[in-house]
């Protein structure tokens, strides 16, 4: 899996290839080719982490464009899921007026529970605009992390659903939902306030305070944390979108934490 194209299956004893997720249009750009290589390898923006129900025994994927400026597409998300056998089945995501739900940045999180699918609004800015620019563009991560939450239950083949948007403070990249939403859906969130994973070393860079190019030797590395991230755990009614409890932490411990788990079971 990855950011910017379909999944594929794959032996993990052999590493063999078994078969890509979908067919290929099933999988929607959100960019217009460019040239005639993106018309066979489209920038199709899914989750680097789709969702895996253990218990249905199903993946639940993403497919989602933004809104970029200078570009006229226009915004759609839409939900595939896959039982492993034929095609993956697809359903439209528009909000509580009936428009197409928006992922304002990346969707490079995804989670489920048990009767839930929350889709993560997470600061991978993808930034497209430097597709066709002479510099690279930086945006900024929007200060807050935005789920769209989706009941299993509305999905249907060929049709769309209604997904409920709760908003936390601070930017976020990664997390971890526990099955059990009996009593709301309960979501830890590794805040990267401390880090930005679409952002790189470009020659055009400065050292800071020295006012010198950077030495070219580490153009395109990733800018690297400067500071503590924030731990954040909540709950969240899935059928209103409130945030019911909030609890963020921050210690010396947990500088330019980024990314942690759980076993699953």
């Amino acid at each position: 899996t990855y950011d910017a194209g379909r999944p594929w299956e794959m032996d993990p004893s052999t590493l063999d290839i078994i078969t890509p997720v979908g067919l290929l249009d099933q999988w929607e750009p959100f960019f217009p080719p460019l040239t005639p290589a993106l018309n066979f390898f489209p920038l199709s923006m899914t989750s680097a982490h789709p969702a895996y129900d253990p218990d249905e025994r199903r993946t639940y994927l993403v497919n989602f464009a933004s809104v970029v400026e200078g570009v006229n597409t226009p915004a759609f998300t839409k939900v595939l899921w896959w039982d492993g056998d034929a095609e993956p089945s697809s359903c439209r995501i528009v909000d509580e007026n009936g428009e197409p739900a928006v992922i304002r940045m990346a969707c490079h999180q995804m989670n489920v529970t048990e009767n839930y699918l929350i889709l993560i609004d997470t600061a991978f800015q993808m930034e497209a605009e430097t597709l066709y620019a002479d510099e690279p563009v930086t945006i900024a991560a929007l200060p807050e992390t935005a789920m769209l939450i989706i009941r299993k239950t509305d999905l249907v083949d060929g049709g769309q659903a209604v997904a409920r948007r709760a908003v936390v403070p601070i930017e976020a990249g990664h997390a971890v939902t526990l099955r059990d939403d009996a009593d709301g859906i309960r979501i830890m969130i590794s805040h990267t306030n401390a880090f930005d994973p679409s952002e790189w070393v470009t020659p055009s860079d400065v050292v800071y305070g020295e006012g010198t190019k950077v030495d070219p030797d580490i153009v395109g590395l990733l800018a690297q944390p400067a500071d503590r991230s924030v731990v954040g755990r909540y709950r969240i009614d899935g059928e209103t979108g409130e945030v019911l409890e909030s609890d963020r932490f921050s210690d010396p411990e947990s500088w330019a934490l980024v990314l942690y788990s759980q076993d699953p079971r």
